[in-house]
């Protein structure tokens, strides 16, 4: 009987532990999340961060403040997720612009800035097909600058998708989870145009519906969220290939 006893105590030492050793992994994943989550968004139950950057398309990193990203996340559906936008579009235009204005951009994107400048004003003043046509043609140019020339769309949405980044650039990546939406293909003519912000629609099925107010600030939200990311990633690039034609020590 005692060496059943035994058994079971060590069996029961090993489940501790494993346990133990659980616990502690996940707490330092939960930790390390934590610290390279986007600086604007809120630290607490991120609930639909997956749908609404992927599946709706609507830009959640570098911009907007805290608390709109959490209206957005708490917001039941789609729907309601576009009357958060209007309700809050002076102060995402805000936030756009301060986002830009205390960047210094890569300069594979600095000269877009006064483009982003005023896609963000013109969305101000309430002009949305304006702002909207402007910003999406801002987004698609940006996006094109980091791919190889002359890459068709789908390669783009590919590349995109299996794009792995650094922990210290996961900002980066989650700025980039809109953008296959943002590319969807759908044929013209035979398939209901998307909702969402499309680029395909935008250039080939233009009108008011899709140029809506809600869309304009996705497409501005999206222009700016791009600009910064890219100059990020372009930044580590750079430090990166300094730091390896360093000398050895």
């Amino acid at each position: 009987m005692a060496p059943f006893i035994d058994s079971l105590i060590e069996m029961k030492k090993q489940q501790d532990e494993w346990l133990d050793k659980f616990v502690e992994v996940a707490l330092e994943a939960h930790r390390r999340l934590h610290e390279y989550l986007p600086a604007n968004w809120p630290r607490n139950n991120l609930k639909n961060i997956s749908a609404v950057l992927q599946e709706e398309g609507i830009p959640l990193a570098y911009v907007p403040r805290a608390e709109t990203v959490r209206a957005l996340l708490d917001a039941v559906d789609y729907e309601s997720r576009m009357r958060v936008l209007a309700n809050h579009r002076l102060s995402i235009v805000d936030d756009c612009r301060v986002a830009i204005g205390e960047s210094a951009l890569h300069p594979s994107v600095a000269d877009l800035k006064s483009l982003i400048n005023e896609a963000q004003a013109i969305l101000a003043t309430g002009y949305f097909a304006g702002a909207h046509c402007l910003a999406v043609n801002l987004c698609d140019t940006i996006v094109r600058r980091t791919m190889e020339p002359n890459s068709k769309y789908k390669k783009i949405v590919d590349t995109i998708e299996e794009s792995g980044f650094e922990d210290e650039l996961f900002s980066v990546a989650l700025a980039f989870r809109p953008v296959p939406s943002f590319y969807k293909f759908y044929k013209f003519g035979v398939e209901t145009p998307p909702v969402q912000l499309s680029r395909h629609r935008t250039a080939h099925e233009i009108s008011p519906e899709h140029t809506s107010e809600h869309n304009s600030i996705v497409a501005v939200m999206l222009a700016t969220s791009l600009a910064l990311a890219v100059s990020d990633w372009r930044k580590w690039l750079d430090d990166t290939d300094e730091e390896e034609g360093l000398p050895e020590p």
